[in-house]
């Protein structure tokens, strides 16, 4: 990445200050990944959400489940997995 931290000059009041430059390239390197190594992510970044208490709508938000996406995002859940199937917080499906 080509991000930058720089210092403002003005010491010890908060003078880290983030400053973009370049171009990360986050969906050009997502698009080289091959099906392997895309799994491979998701399911890393699904282990981090483990440490969180993710309730049964925020799992069917990171399965995709919900009815329309309009402007603002996603606007109502659909609960269209069966009883069994259900993401829960000990055995996520996310």
């Amino acid at each position: 990445m080509s991000d930058t931290t720089h210092k403002s000059g003005n010491i010890g009041a908060g003078d880290d200050e983030y400053t973009p430059t370049g171009t990360d390239q986050v969906a050009e390197n997502l698009a080289a990944l091959d099906d392997d190594e895309a799994e491979l992510r998701a399911a890393s970044l699904r282990a981090g959400l483990e440490d969180y208490d993710l309730d049964e709508d925020d799992a069917a938000l990171l399965n995709g489940l919900y009815d329309d996406e309009g402007d603002d995002g996603p606007s109502s859940l659909t609960r269209s997995w069966p009883s069994s199937a259900a993401p829960t917080s000990a055995s996520p499906r996310w």
